[in-house]
This record gives structure tokens, C-alpha cells and sequence, in this order.
């Protein structure tokens, strides 16, 4: 088995590594063998190459389905105009569009990495705020096969494609007909799965406690029988769901279903775990973002320091954050 940390191919981004040897010094650190990159734009460093590529992760649009379909309607309704979707693929038609996938296949055989991850889902913007999806699973599963076989007829690559499940429309793991069409329709021999924890954790949406979480990933891969034998790798990421609806080192979220509470009631509410971290000594992300079935904002944590660390300020938050007072609201809301 190999452990792998997931890197970034652009040169700005590759500006806090000196040449090889470094990036090589925090592999190591990281207790890994190498690294799985997705190549985020120009890359003249020299910082990658055999030794240290494991696996590559390839280009993917979140949305694309519409465009592979040529769904005017749906284009229009995202986007707005041809020119704008024009300009997000960059492309005009489906050879276009492959290029960047196709160029990126190229890059993980030039690497002689092990292993190449696709990505198996659709969905737009409007469908992450609300959940409605808009294709079933099995048209993105369709079309997916579709890409990946023209992507791959003629070629002879010698890298396994994993490919990897999501939790919105297209490979999701939940369902293992659905995974056995996925892999029956792509005609590249050399294929498997790469079970996202995360991502699968995130699918049946009423998972909250780590071992609910844990035991839900075996009981997938025990139902998945015979196909279990296709996972090939694992994608693990630290994520937790406490008080906070969703927490990671870089952000916090307080996530609503519907629309009725104000964006101020939402900050309110994370500041108030904020205030709580504060007086605990814990440790505190960059930023705050709230979100709900319609509208969405983002914060710097830095912007309500200020206040809670004014010890002349004395806020009156309530018992709870779901239970703040509104004059917790009012005060914070200044800020």
C-alpha cells in the first residue's frame, strides 16, 4: 500500500518549495510515498517527475453535462449566454472540450504515474445550494463513459483510471447497479474505483457522528459484493460535523435548509462559537461562511475579533447558538 498527498502542478502555487529535493523533504514529512497532482496551470518548475508522482488527478468541470449535450436551455438557464459558456470551457465544441482531459491524461503517462482519477458527477451552482438535481445518475454515468472512452480509444496508457464517486448526480456508491454500469460501460481495461470517503460520507446527507460515519462506509463496500474487488484507492479527508454544521481548519459554515433566517442570524450564530474557541483556546479558521437553499456569504474571521476580544463589550449570547439573543444579533450584525 501507498500513501499519497494530493498537490498542485502551477508555478505560483509551487513558490513555497525550492526545487525537487524540497518537495521531496515534505513528501517524506507527510509519511507519504509520493504525491497525486492536478495540474492547475503553467508548470516550468521541474519539481515533478517520476520519482515523485504516484497518481494524477485529472481536469474536471463541476457542471458539464449540459454542454457535452449540447442543452441550449440548460446553458442558457447557468449561464446566461453563449459567449459566458463559451469562455468557461473554453471550448465551442466537444473536441475542444476534451483537450485539457486529454492533455492531462498525456501528462500522468509522461509521469509513469500508477494511477489517474476521473471524476464521476455533475452539478451546478443553483444545485449545491438546493439539492435538487437536475440529471439522474445514470445520465451522468452515460456521458462520463462516453468521454472516457473517446478519451482513451487509440491510446495506449498504462495507468490504472480510478474512477472517483461523488455525492451529487453520477457515481455516487450508494447504488451498486449504478457502479457496476459505470464500470461495464467503460471499455478501458485497466479501471477501477477510488472511494472518496468524504464524498461518500456526504451522499445519504443525515450522517452527524464519526463512528455513524465509519460504519456506513464498510456496510458500502459490503454491498457493493464482487465489485468491492475495483477499489483501488482511497481519497481521505479530515472533515468534521459537530455544533458547527460543517467544520474544517479553513472554514466554518452554518448551513440552513430553506430561506427564512437572515444572513446576520447565521454570522451571529458562528460567532458565537467563535466567541466560545476564543475563551477555550482553540483553534479558529480563517473564515466564516453561511449558507442556505438561496443566498450564501463569506467572512474573515479577523472582522468580528475586534469585537469579542473587547473585554469593555459585554454581549449577551444566550444559552446556545440556535438560541441567541437579539441583542447578540444587533451587536454582531454591526460588524
Amino acid at each position: 500500500m501507498k500513501h499519497v498527498v494530493n498537490m498542485v502542478s502551477e508555478n505560483e502555487w509551487l513558490k513555497e518549495y525550492k526545487d525537487r529535493a524540497d518537495m521531496n523533504s515534505f513528501i517524506k514529512a507527510c509519511k507519504c510515498d509520493g504525491a497525486e497532482v492536478i495540474r492547475g496551470g503553467d508548470d516550468n518548475t521541474g519539481i515533478y517527475c517520476s520519482e515523485n508522482v504516484v497518481g494524477v488527478h485529472l481536469y474536471f468541470y463541476p457542471s458539464w453535462l449540459d454542454f457535452w449535450n449540447m442543452n441550449i436551455d440548460g446553458l442558457k438557464k447557468h449561464f446566461g449566454s453563449r459567449e459566458i459558456w463559451e469562455n468557461y470551457y473554453r471550448a465551442t465544441n466537444r473536441e475542444e472540450f476534451l483537450k485539457p482531459y486529454q492533455d492531462d491524461m498525456d501528462y500522468a503517462e509522461a509521469m509513469g504515474a500508477e494511477y489517474a482519477v476521473f471524476h464521476i458527477n455533475d452539478v451546478s451552482n443553483e444545485e449545491v445550494l438546493t439539492y435538487e438535481w437536475e440529471h439522474a445518475n445514470r445520465e451522468v454515468i452515460v456521458a462520463a463513459a462516453e468521454i472516457i472512452n473517446e478519451l482513451t480509444r487509440g491510446r495506449n496508457y498504462h495507468f490504472k483510471l480510478l474512477l472517483e464517486n461523488l455525492f451529487t448526480p453520477g457515481m455516487t456508491l450508494l447504488n451498486p447497479n449504478e457502479t457496476e454500469l459505470m464500470l461495464n460501460l467503460v471499455n478501458y481495461e485497466n479501471k477501477g474505483i477510488v472511494m472518496d470517503t468524504g464524498h461518500l460520507m456526504c451522499a445519504p446527507q443525515n450522517i452527524t457522528e464519526e463512528e455513524q460515519g465509519i460504519d456506513f462506509v464498510l456496510q458500502t463496500v459490503k454491498n457493493h459484493g464482487e465489485l468491492a474487488k475495483y477499489i483501488k484507492a482511497l481519497h481521505l479527508k479530515s472533515y468534521q460535523k459537530n455544533l458547527i454544521d460543517i467544520q474544517t481548519k479553513e472554514v466554518w459554515f452554518e448551513a440552513k435548509v430553506g430561506c427564512k433566517v437572515s444572513t446576520y442570524a447565521m454570522f451571529t450564530q458562528l460567532c458565537f462559537y467563535v466567541a466560545q474557541a476564543l475563551k477555550e483556546g482553540e483553534e479558529i479558521p480563517p473564515f466564516l461562511c453561511v449558507i442556505d437553499s438561496v443566498k450564501a456569504a463569506i467572512m474573515e474571521t479577523q472582522t468580528v475579533y475586534s469585537l469579542l476580544n473587547d473585554k469593555s463589550v459585554k454581549i449577551k449570547w444566550g444559552k446556545s447558538a440556535s438560541d441567541v439573543t437579539q441583542e447578540a444579533l444587533e451587536v454582531v450584525s454591526q460588524y
